[in-house]
């Protein structure tokens, strides 16, 4: 066997090796560590400050912790009350005026189906009726199903409500013990022999993992505040509720902001509201060159991954986790390149 043929033999076999390591980890290792890892994370985040306060202003290592573990959880608590308060006020007016939406919902249906039936030589109203028909069979049959479904799933919902409280109580202890115990745990890793390994495949998911949730969250942000704005001046009332969704919507692979943006600007054009129409149009032009102008300088060369072979990993990931593998594939992918890249550099 040539030296050469070797090589190759080799690297198919740390692909296969690290396709299969990855594999176990994301369907059975992760759903029990998560909460562990994100504590990680965060211990990661908040150590320097803890580090700040005991090198610069003598704080005892346990309340640097406490303190800043507190202030965190303060600051994020502040954010999250003010959002959820925004968010379930404005939802409660939306369930107030629902007779009015729903009476303008089946408007611009009659409306639509009238320009379909002129279009197609249709008998006026035949078109209107199956539509109408069908939705008030769908409607009636969510409540006769759905409805009872949510409310005898009510103890299981209480059930994972608490599983909720429990991995949140555990994942705080973990980043308390992890952030005042940082140096002692990071001393024990570098006494491993396996040292060097773990310290580059830690650095480099570590790289890459930052730089995916930091570009996400930043574009995430940028789009809803876009689409927050637009929604305001067409006056729409829920400007900072579909606003928040809509961010979310666009970070979701595969799905965007457009998913909705754009049938509703056709909605407004066949309702002759050219004005509002125009104004989604342009949030969702907006909105994807944002994306399209940022996310690569964001993640640059931090990530470096092309179109195609993010659209692949995502695709397989999704086929075999679910959602989960939408989001870890990619970085399985470069997680996997650059290590073979390493392996194969002189």
């Amino acid at each position: 066997m040539t030296r050469g043929t070797k090589k190759k033999l080799t690297t198919l076999a740390l692909i296969g090796g690290l396709l299969l390591a990855s594999y176990v980890t994301l369907k059975y290792v992760f759903a029990l560590i998560w909460p562990f890892v994100l504590a990680y994370g965060i211990a990661l985040l908040v150590h320097p400050v803890v580090n700040l306060l005991v090198v610069k202003l003598h704080f005892h290592k346990n309340a640097a912790t406490i303190l800043t573990l507190l202030v965190t959880i303060l600051g994020i608590g502040v954010v999250m009350f003010y959002l959820i308060s925004s968010l379930v006020e404005q939802t409660i007016r939306l369930v107030e005026n629902w007779p009015v939406y729903e009476e303008k919902l089946i408007s611009c249906m009659r409306n639509t189906c009238y320009i379909i039936e002129r279009m197609f030589k249709m008998e006026r109203g035949t078109l209107y009726a199956g539509v109408y028909d069908g939705a008030t069979s769908a409607m009636v049959n969510w409540q006769r199903n759905v409805m009872p479904t949510i409310v005898n799933n009510s103890m299981k919902t209480l059930m994972t409500m608490l599983d909720i409280l429990i991995v949140l109580v555990l994942t705080i202890m973990a980043v308390f013990y992890l952030t005042r115990d940082m140096d002692k745990y990071k001393k024990i890793s570098s006494d491993n022999i396996f040292y060097k390994e773990i310290r580059y495949v830690r650095g480099l998911l570590s790289r890459i993992i930052k730089a995916y949730i930091r570009s996400q969250f930043i574009i995430m942000s940028v789009v809803a505040f876009i689409c927050a704005v637009g929604l305001f001046i067409i006056g729409n009332d829920y400007y900072i509720l579909l606003g928040i969704i809509f961010g979310i919507l666009d970070a979701l692979p595969l799905v965007g902001v457009g998913l909705v943006v754009i049938p509703w600007s056709f909605v407004y054009v066949f309702l002759g509201s050219y004005y509002k129409a125009g104004i989604l149009f342009v949030v969702f032009i907006i909105c994807y060159f944002v994306r399209e102008y940022l996310e690569p300088r964001l993640m640059g060369k931090q990530i470096g991954i092309t179109p195609i072979a993010s659209l692949v990993s995502m695709y397989i990931g999704y086929g075999l986790f679910g959602f989960l593998g939408m989001v870890a594939g990619p970085l399985v992918y470069v997680l996997i390149r650059e290590v073979v890249e390493k392996y194969n550099t002189p």
